[in-house]
C-alpha cells in the first residue's frame, strides 16, 4: 500500500474540512463536545492532506481498553457505485493522536502498511492493477471485546470484492494494527517482503 503521504494541500484541506462539518451536523449519534467536534475535524484534515482529496470520517474513539485515541478514515473512491455493506475507498487511513499531531498507524491502498512495515501481504505483486478497497468496520476486537475490527478487501475493475476480505485490528499487547488470523492470532509485520510478478 502507499507508504507516504502527500504534504498538506489548501484544497484538499478545504473539502476534508467541509466533509468533517457534514459529518458532524448529520451524523453523529450523540452531541459531541467542543474539544472532541475539533479533535474530529483536526483528524479529518490531517488524512485529507495525506490522501491529498475528500475523505470520510469511519470511526474515532478509543479503541480498548487504556488505548490511545485513533481516527479511521477513508478517501472517496470516485466514479464507483457502492454495492453491498462498507465503504469503497481509494485509500484508508488509521490516525493516531500524539501530542498536538496525528500519526499514521494504519495507511491501506495497494498494500497496507503500519510504522514498522507490511501487514497483511506476504509478498508483494508488482504487476497487481489495484482498483480501490471495500472497508466494513467493527465495534469489537477479533476476541469479542469493546474494540475495532476492519474488514479489508480489493475492488474488482466492476466495484465487487475481489476474494477475501482480512482482518485488521489493534493488537492490545503491542498497541500497533496488524493482520488478525482466526487460526494464527495477530501476524505481526513483514520489513521487506519479496516482490513478485504474477504471470499475465
Amino acid at each position: 500500500m502507499v507508504k507516504g503521504g502527500a504534504g498538506p494541500r489548501p484544497a484538499a484541506a478545504s473539502q476534508a474540512a467541509f466533509v468533517c462539518v457534514l459529518w458532524l451536523l448529520g451524523c453523529s449519534k450523540h452531541p459531541a463536545s467542543e474539544d472532541e467536534t475539533a479533535l474530529r475535524k483536526s483528524c479529518l484534515i490531517a488524512a485529507g492532506a495525506i490522501a491529498g482529496g475528500p475523505v470520510e470520517l469511519l470511526k474515532f474513539g478509543h479503541f480498548g481498553d487504556k488505548a490511545p485515541l485513533d481516527c479511521v478514515a477513508a478517501a472517496t473512491l470516485p466514479d464507483v457505485e457502492p454495492q453491498g455493506e462498507g465503504f469503497l475507498t481509494s485509500r484508508l487511513l488509521v490516525l493516531r493522536r500524539q501530542g498536538e499531531n496525528w500519526r499514521v498507524a494504519l495507511d491501506a491502498a495497494k498494500w497496507a502498511v503500519n510504522p514498522l512495515g507490511y501487514v497483511g501481504a506476504s509478498s508483494l505483486d508488482d504487476s497487481f492493477d489495484f482498483k480501490g478497497l471495500r472497508v466494513v468496520t467493527g465495534d469489537k476486537s477479533p476476541s469479542g471485546q469493546p474494540g475495532i475490527t476492519l474488514w479489508i478487501s480489493y475492488l474488482d475493475e466492476n466495484g465487487e470484492d475481489d476474494g477475501e476480505a482480512k482482518q485488521f485490528s489493534l493488537n492490545p499487547a503491542i498497541g500497533r494494527y496488524q493482520e488478525f488470523d482466526d487460526k494464527l492470532g495477530f501476524k505481526p509485520e513483514l520489513r521487506d517482503p519479496p516482490h513478485v510478478r504474477s504471470p499475465n
